[in-house]
């Protein structure tokens, strides 16, 4: 049994018209999967031949909702935060608090005598050497 063959897929020729009605999209928030259903292309085509219309989209989506969303931040500031975490790539930092055994404070030893300790040493090493030289 022969495989079929299938009929190659015809060039998507993009027009600024088109372009114009993916920004337009993208500006409106439509998924871009549905853009690409709308427009007759895969989303892969989709990125390759409006990556430009796409980003101006939806920077321009983002621009319209964070304005809206930041005049009413003193009676809802957690959907401004809600859509800059899940629209504007925000993340907020992360905290990282040290503590001792059981939660209790770090115990930290400070040498004071830093000189008297290098002098002992200094001591110790040329001690280490004239037995080393009297053998």
């Amino acid at each position: 049994m022969k495989a079929q063959q299938r009929m190659p897929r015809r060039a998507h020729r993009a027009t600024d018209e088109i372009k114009r009605q993916v920004e337009g999209l993208a500006s409106k928030g439509v998924p871009q999967q549905s853009i690409g259903a709308l427009v007759g292309v895969s989303v892969p085509v989709l990125h390759r031949e409006y990556r430009v219309e796409l980003d101006r989209g939806m920077a321009r989506a983002n621009a319209v909702v964070m304005g809206h969303l930041f005049a009413h931040t003193k009676t809802n500031a957690s959907a401004a935060i809600f859509w800059a975490k899940c629209r504007c790539d925000f993340r907020e930092v992360a905290q990282v608090e040290v503590s001792g055994p059981q939660g209790g404070p770090v115990q930290i030893d400070v040498v004071s005598a830093v000189g008297a300790l290098m002098a002992k040493l200094a001591a110790d090493k040329a001690m280490t050497a004239i037995e080393g030289t009297a053998e």
